[in-house]
């Protein structure tokens, strides 16, 4: 990991991942290895293989010739970059790595800080130059108000001390608490020009390794049988992916400056990815576009394909692409 990232170790630092070094290298290795997984399940597709077929045509909802290039194409980025790391595209610096959240909710009548971390005196009139004195963060507040649907004063600056930078949102735990408090196992801050970095929260360290749950399927005849719902004991494909799927997903977001967001916003449910149910708070439905537009599509592509590629049961492929392990 320490050849793609600056991790943040120092224990002085909020969100530092001195309790995880041990586990981060696997992260890597596994990532490698989804982004493989990938690549083939995009050239399989383009052979016509039934089983790529079935699996991307669920997860990306019967993508075209060119979506399939196009996925084919970030998996090969992912690929490349966990292979020979170096600065993002137009960056100067390797990417940081937080494991906690790191960051310190203000309100806008908090002295601003510059690039460099100092406050500066007001040129207008006394004391500080304050947040809601610039023009560019009220402006930004707002912006993330109407995006969010919230009131403008439901909106925050938040300041990383380590990035030297401001971003805007909810209020979302403690003044000292960032989403790693709201259950998210992890997210992507691209905003520093020069590097970005990713937050992996502890929760994302629970899982597994890549395939060191073993395959749970039930018959597809017996999946049709029970309404299209496995009968018991099964396995929905959230049950194998490992602690790397999260690492995987936000180096998605982090490639592209935060891409890979739907414009309806990002789903995380396999079957509301695959446009068979509902999304929550009245979302709307995904279509095929939003599929191939959402982190979370690829990463269970990737995930599905290796365990289909690496993982047979009784000498059958295991397949995911009903959202639970199957087999003929």
């Amino acid at each position: 990991m320490a050849s793609l990232f600056d991790v943040v170790t120092s224990t002085t630092i909020n969100g530092n991942c001195a309790q995880y070094t041990s586990k981060l290298d696997q992260l890597v290795t596994d990532a490698l290895k989804l982004a493989k997984a990938g690549v083939q399940a995009c050239d399989d597709y383009q052979k016509a293989d039934p089983v790529a077929e079935r699996l991307l045509d669920a997860f990306f909802q019967k993508p075209t010739t060119a979506d399939v290039q196009s996925a084919k194409s970030w998996y090969e980025y992912l690929e490349y970059w966990l292979e020979n790391g170096g600065p993002l595209t137009g960056r100067t610096q390797k990417p940081l790595l937080f494991c906690e959240d790191h960051s310190q909710r203000v309100t806008m009548s908090t002295p601003m800080r510059d690039a460099q971390g100092q406050i500066n005196p007001n040129p207008n009139g006394k004391g500080s130059y304050l947040i809601k004195d610039d023009p560019k963060m009220v402006a930004w507040q707002k912006s993330i108000a109407t995006s969010l649907q919230v009131a403008v004063s439901d909106v925050y600056p938040y300041w990383d001390k380590t990035q030297l930078l401001y971003w805007m949102d909810e209020a979302k735990g403690t003044a000292l608490q960032y989403q790693c408090a709201q259950n998210s196992l992890g997210y992507t801050n691209s905003q520093a020009s020069e590097r970005g970095a990713v937050t992996l929260c502890p929760s994302s360290f629970a899982p597994g390794t890549l395939g060191s749950v073993a395959p749970v399927p039930v018959t597809l005849a017996s999946y049709k049988a029970n309404n299209n719902y496995p009968p018991t004991p099964n396995q929905p494909i959230n049950d194998i992916m490992p602690a790397a799927a999260t690492f995987f997903h936000e180096l998605l977001h982090l490639f592209t400056d935060m891409g890979f967001v739907p414009s309806v916003g990002e789903e995380y449910n396999a079957w509301a990815i695959m446009g068979t149910m509902a999304r929550a708070n009245n979302q709307p439905l995904f279509t095929g576009s939003d599929s191939i537009s959402n982190a979370e599509s690829y990463t269970f592509v990737a995930g599905a394909a290796w365990y289909a590629q690496n993982m047979p049961y009784n000498g059958q492929v295991v397949e995911y692409y009903t959202g639970w392990a199957t087999v003929p």
